[in-house]
């Protein structure tokens, strides 16, 4: 996660930056955020599965004649395949949030590498030619 503020809450804020430093948020762990949505998608399936298997278990009311909760064990089916269901519904959101965080980290390269390509120009007045896909980028000579 990017850290924007370098004091703990309920801290005044530190003076405002000058002119010879300059203060960057970094999303430098983005590729470990891929890797933890990926475990929280096993995650989700091992719930999944640990709930169809023994929270939808119809013999723990069929265990004799008589049992009064014997007539909602027909719902435990229903229960089954509704779990199932929000498990592949949060499943498909998991995996999508996984590729906007993966289409979201490729901006951020590529903004990077266009930044970095032109800091030249900023900083010496050196003339920069992005590539042709993004068009030219110059600066004059200081």
């Amino acid at each position: 996660m990017p850290q924007l503020l370098s004091q703990p809450l309920g801290q005044p804020l530190s003076p405002p930056v000058s002119s010879q430093e300059m203060e960057v948020a970094a999303w430098s762990d983005l590729d470990l955020l891929v890797a933890d949505l990926d475990t929280l998608t096993e995650h989700l399936g091992a719930l999944g599965s640990y709930g169809r298997r023994w929270v939808c278990r119809p013999d723990g009311v069929q265990t004799s004649p008589v049992c009064l909760l014997r007539p909602v064990a027909g719902a435990f089916d229903l229960l089954s395949e509704a779990l199932r269901d929000l498990e592949d519904a949060a499943r498909a959101d998991l995996i999508a949030v996984q590729a906007a965080v993966v289409a979201g980290a490729a901006d951020l390269h590529a903004t990077d590498g266009r930044v970095q390509r032109s800091m030249g120009a900023v900083a010496g007045g050196v003339e920069v030619v992005a590539a042709p896909a993004l068009g030219p980028v110059t600066a004059a000579a200081a």
